[in-house]
């Protein structure tokens, strides 16, 4: 992951930072030298594209944040809730050919500046540049201790926290760990289908059933026979999946059946992958009868001790793995989801953003590491049959 600090031209001892080391919504942007910051991970910014037109600018410590503009008349630097579709928090950099950049909001025609290059100046947006210098940037590539292939976030919205993964949607593996905890196995990820875990006498059963779609390269995540090794939405699962070609296009399918589907069924190739589940519909006003579809929790008044969802952005290629591990209700599961991403419900469901409800409960889990390199394992203790996993 490409990582960075970064600078003015006028004193590249110093960095910007969010005021107080306080990486929230709200925190304003400024400058410090490095011996005043007590984390680095703080003073260090993920910049996933030097020359894209919208890329953005994260906080390493936790990469939900980023600089934004303000959503006031206010043209103070600060830090946002950044989902990959705030449009306050889309940058473009532009080189200045000597080793410099201009950082710029991809919507409106501000350049990042500043007015003293001294410790604890602010960090603000000009739109009329009276000393070009000052808003020349030198981008510094570094690194963290931290993960390199997915990174740990964390999102308040609302009164809800979620928890989530992002990476890559061809890191992705679809497993049956067979009636195992994640920290068993040793995994980094999420739970993800509903399994058999109860007989119909209550008793606990050996089974390892899978009850919802799940195929991985291929092959259908099994081992036990059809319908219940990955090929079938169960009764009560959801009626929907969400796939990944080999190629790396997506698409969502409401279906029962991956065996018969003209698309699930052929579905082969590395970084392939169909998860099945209860669509989300993000972003149409109409989602309640449609995820309600062969699902067997009433959506508005259903609560669990947890809830997850997946999440894939079709545009960038990134896959979100998202807990809960607080009480919460579907409904505003979905709504911090949908804050998270930028999203308002209207009369068409996203095409860019697709997402699945999945087992909930105390089957909710997720387990990471942090940009810090320390590990974050949240929800259970329920062993768990297939997950999702990097």
């Amino acid at each position: 992951m490409p990582f960075y600090t970064i600078s003015p031209k006028d004193n590249t001892q110093l960095c910007i930072t969010p005021k107080a080391s306080s990486v929230a919504a709200g925190s304003d942007a400024i400058l410090q030298t490095s011996s005043q910051i007590s984390s680095s991970l703080v003073k260090t910014w993920f910049i996933d594209s030097l020359t894209a037109t919208d890329t953005q600018i994260l906080n390493a410590n936790n990469q939900a944040y980023g600089l934004s503009l303000p959503k006031t008349t206010s043209k103070n630097c600060e830090l946002s809730l950044a989902g990959p579709a705030n449009p306050n928090a889309l940058i473009q950099l532009v080189s200045t050919g000597d080793g410099y950049y201009w950082i710029k909001t991809k919507s409106w025609n501000y350049y990042l500046s500043y007015n003293s290059a001294t410790s604890g100046a602010s960090v603000f947006w000009d739109v009329s540049p009276t000393d070009v210098n000052k808003k020349k940037w030198k981008l510094n590539y570094t690194t963290i201790s931290g993960p390199t292939n997915y990174t740990y976030m964390d999102a308040v919205c609302g009164t809800s926290t979620l928890h989530i993964i992002r990476t890559a949607g061809g890191n992705l593996k679809l497993k049956n760990i067979q009636r195992k905890t994640p920290s068993q196995e040793g995994m980094i990820g999420i739970n993800a289908g509903f399994f058999r875990w109860k007989n119909p006498d209550g008793t606990i059963s050996n089974s390892v059933a899978v009850f919802n779609i799940a195929k991985c390269a291929g092959s259908y995540v099994g081992p036990d026979p059809s319908p219940n090794g990955g090929e079938y939405n169960g009764n009560g699962c959801g009626a929907g999946a969400i796939y990944r070609s080999s190629s790396g296009s997506y698409g969502y399918r409401e279906v029962r059946d991956a065996l018969t589907d003209p698309i699930l069924k052929v579905l082969t190739g590395a970084k392939s992958w169909a998860q099945g589940g209860a669509g989300m519909y993000l972003g149409y006003s109409g989602w309640l009868s449609k995820a309600g579809v062969n699902w067997d929790n009433n959506l508005e008044t259903s609560g669990a001790s947890g809830r997850t969802a997946l999440v894939v952005d079709t545009v960038k290629d990134n896959a979100y793995l998202i807990v809960s591990s607080d009480p919460i209700k579907y409904i505003p599961f979905r709504t911090a989801i949908m804050q998270y991403l930028e999203i308002v419900d209207g009369s068409t469901a996203s095409t860019r953003f697709l997402g699945l409800f999945l087992d909930g409960g105390g089957s909710s889990q997720i387990r990471a590491y942090n940009p810090a390199n320390k590990l974050v394992s949240l929800g259970g203790p329920r062993e768990l049959c297939e997950v999702i996993t990097i």
